[in-house]
């Protein structure tokens, strides 16, 4: 959490004699294992804790540029946004189902939050869409009360808080676990992904690829 590297391994397929991927999003699962969503000929790459290529299966999607990779802590299904939708696959690499397509959407990133609900970040209409473990509707809430913004980033934090990065106004919000609008919790240049930290603390990545830590009393200042 001070941004001390920890160790770098290659972006490997296991059993590919090297064949090296292009990581377009990453995530660890509760055992601490790293599944990777690689771009180009979409598939994710599941690694050890040491970096070491261990699993592989490919996304049956249309053409997308950069796919999103979000795991559920709670039985570690691995959610995928990929092009106009959302897939849902078994650890083993099994398709378990699809949803949330629709013409014209953009979506961006996908976190699950304590229960298992999947929230998705739109920027063509600047709205998180929120659906349950399965796949199933459940709501969604716009990201700007004014103007036009682009939701990136999300994750939420054990409190059942949403963190969701606006980089078109430069900022990271916070919302309630039902989408109401909280606070600004950080005003930050072109914000692209953020993470909750297990102390409370919130990692901010920009376009540039630099990380920026806050600490919690920043995150939560009324505590």
């Amino acid at each position: 959490m001070n941004g001390v590297s920890l160790r770098l391994f290659p972006a490997v397929v296991p059993g590919g004699e090297g064949k090296v991927i292009y990581p377009a999003d990453v995530d660890v699962d509760k055992e601490g294992r790293i599944w990777v969503a690689a771009a180009g000929a979409v598939r994710v790459v599941q690694y050890s804790k040491d970096g070491l290529p261990v699993a592989t299966f490919d996304v049956p999607s249309v053409a997308q540029w950069y796919p999103r990779i979000s795991v559920d802590a709670r039985d570690n299904s691995i959610i995928v946004v990929a092009s106009n939708e959302i897939l849902m696959f078994t650890p083993n690499g099994s398709l378990d189902g699809s949803f949330g397509k629709q013409e014209g959407v953009q979506l961006q990133y996908a976190t699950t939050d304590k229960d298992g609900n999947i929230l998705v970040t739109d920027t063509s209409v600047s709205r998180v869409h929120v659906y349950d473990h399965v796949g199933q509707y459940s709501f969604s809430f716009d990201t700007v009360s004014v103007g036009k913004g682009k939701p990136r980033g999300i994750c939420t934090d054990l409190l059942g808080h949403i963190f969701v990065a606006d980089s078109a106004n430069g900022r990271v919000d916070m919302f309630t676990s039902r989408g109401e609008f909280v606070r600004t919790v950080v005003n930050f240049t072109n914000p692209w992904a953020v993470a909750v930290g297990p102390g409370g603390q919130l990692v901010v990545t920009d376009a540039a690829s630099v990380a920026t830590i806050f600490p919690r009393e920043m995150v939560f200042p009324d505590e």
